[in-house]
């Protein structure tokens, strides 16, 4: 099986998982740190590494839920099952699945699905990025006021973004949070022209930075630098290319 086909069926396996708990009964465990799982996470992060076990098994793994293994391998599967665990577990389907394969830390193959919006992103290095098979481009916007930036801010976050929400909305951005995965995928598609993530774990953007890229965007961490995925991160920011300087320009002077 090549990657591509690995990747779509992992997503549409997940996807038939978090519909099928989606508002059901189950416990809400905590994590270090207090950050939530639930059986959701824990069943599709199974399933992608008994996936690359069987399929890929020169592969390594990097997995919000635990189990990764040879991380250092040339190709790293870097997967976050459930992306907005807090909003599913109340009824919200602010989500996705997220899921890419790095090689030496840099992603050439990502997919990001919304089963609930019926969503499927998919992007391969040099191929351009896709939606439900329709080729996607970012948005031609050179302006962020009074257009949809993504921002997710939370007590956990890594860097603390507050005083950076704070600037933006008085700049006149109209900010929405939930999945940094389908945030990010957004960008790609258009309706919006940023996502910013105040957080150091590669599996909340990996996929993102091959989509967005593929669709025409550009994405760096917080600070402006391309960083790789098989490793904590800086932060990161997509944009649709054209506002990224004037973002990171804003950021730099609003975080510690």
């Amino acid at each position: 099986m090549d990657t591509k086909k690995f990747a779509i069926n992992l997503a549409n396996q997940a996807g038939d998982i978090i519909t099928k708990y989606f508002n059901a009964e189950y416990k809400v465990e905590l994590k270090e740190h207090d950050s939530p799982v639930t059986i959701v996470d824990k069943t599709i992060n199974q399933l992608v590494l008994d996936g690359i076990k069987k399929e890929f098994p020169g592969h390594g793994f990097i997995g919000e839920e635990g189990g990764s293994f040879n991380i250092k391998n040339e190709y790293v599967w870097v997967c976050d099952p459930l992306d907005g665990t807090i909003p599913y577990a109340s009824g919200l389907p602010i989500i996705a699945f997220s899921l890419a394969l790095v090689q030496k830390g840099f992603p050439i193959l990502g997919v990001i699905h919304n089963p609930f919006a019926d969503r499927l992103y998919i992007a391969e290095k040099g191929k351009g990025a896709f939606l439900n098979d329709k080729l996607i481009q970012v948005s031609k916007s050179n302006k962020i006021t009074r257009e949809l930036v993504g921002i997710c801010v939370w007590n956990k976050s890594h860097i603390d973004f507050i005083p950076l929400v704070s600037e933006l909305l008085k700049l006149g951005i109209d900010m929405e949070t939930g999945s940094t995965a389908y945030l990010g995928a957004v960008v790609a598609s258009g309706e919006s022209v940023a996502n910013i993530f105040p957080n150091n774990n590669p599996w909340d953007f990996a996929a993102v930075d091959i989509i967005v890229k593929e669709a025409g965007g550009k994405v760096t961490d917080i600070y402006g630098q391309e960083q790789k995925y098989d490793r904590k991160t800086k932060g990161a920011l997509a944009t649709n290319g054209l506002v990224h300087d004037q973002l990171i320009e804003i950021i730099q002077k609003k975080i510690k």
